[in-house]
């Protein structure tokens, strides 16, 4: 009898490791590989070969960098429009003003999640060590009036999420200035607000020390991971090709890649998520013997993760 093949319950396509920001409780600071743009034929490859496996779900979320410094994005995202349930990223949005708000909302992309730091202009500089905070405040109120304002048929954004990233409450997040007056007015359908305070270690890259005072390090769940992490039934092509499970994770201290299971220039997506390498990786937890990159993470998660 043969076996059928599995087929990864997301595909992440990272368009880029480059980001202009540099978050104290990121990795993006540790991250020694070239920096580049995925090639065009490869970001196609993948598409078109997870479409044929039936699969429907992309994230366009990079391991560290942002999607939207990826020039040719909105080309990409035609290749997507009408194909995939479900195309997601995380944005820091501070490039959104390079493209027609309305371009990018009738893109194909189905929800946005904005990082951000709390609406203060030296807070925002404290925890992204970067100088467009004006820019992003500017694009974040754009598209949200636009969202609002231009929905018809054709809108494919679904939700926004605003993912606060920061050392204070929900609550206080929503009584900032700039937030009331900018940003409250917009809140609306569709639009939701998240609050980030504890973070993952990036494999212990990152120490609270790092962190500003109110911001703390998530411990790990307690006992043993018997039961498969959801993230290592996706898959990820990185901008240089490489194809890895999970897509959410990278230990950027370790020489290797563990959870590198092939290249797409000499495999397919398929071949290696169903090759006795993947298989070992994602039977590792049930074995006792999960790999020390998912033992030290805290976002392990042995519940389904779905996505709008």
């Amino acid at each position: 009898m043969v076996a059928v093949a599995e087929i990864p319950s997301y595909l992440y396509l990272e368009l880029t490791n480059i980001c202009n920001a540099n978050c104290i409780f990121c990795a993006y600071q540790f991250d020694n590989r070239p920096k580049t743009v995925m090639d065009e034929v490869v970001f196609t490859h993948a598409v078109e070969e997870y479409y044929e496996m039936g699969g429907r779900s992309i994230g366009l979320t990079p391991l560290v960098g942002e999607a939207f410094l990826d020039k040719a994005i909105l080309n990409r995202l035609s290749q997507l429009k009408g194909r995939f349930s479900s195309v997601h990223l995380y944005t820091n949005a501070s490039a959104l003003h390079y493209y027609p708000i309305q371009d990018i909302l009738m893109s194909g992309i189905t929800a946005i999640y904005i990082s951000t730091a709390p609406f203060e202009r030296n807070r925002y500089r404290a925890i992204y060590r970067a100088q467009f905070y004006d820019t992003v405040l500017d694009n974040c109120e754009r598209l949200l009036q636009s969202f609002r304002d231009i929905k018809t048929s054709e809108t494919t954004v679904r939700r926004i999420t605003l993912s606060f990233r920061g050392d204070i409450t929900a609550e206080e997040c929503i009584q900032t200035e700039d937030f009331k007056n900018r940003i409250a007015p917009y809140i609306g359908e569709g639009v939701y607000l998240s609050t980030l305070t504890e973070f993952d270690s990036w494999s212990g890259l990152i120490s609270e020390s790092d962190l500003l005072p109110g911001m703390t390090l998530r411990a790990n769940e307690a006992g043993a991971r018997t039961k498969p992490c959801a993230r290592i039934s996706h898959v990820q092509v990185t901008a240089q090709g490489k194809i890895r499970l999970c897509g959410c994770r990278y230990d950027f201290s370790s020489p290797s890649d563990d959870l590198e299971i092939g290249d797409i220039k000499t495999t397919t997506i398929k071949d290696a998520y169903n090759s006795l390498k993947a298989k070992k990786k994602r039977r590792s937890f049930s074995m006792e013997e999960a790999l020390e990159i998912c033992t030290k993470c805290s976002w392990y998660s042995s519940i389904p993760i779905t996505r709008p």
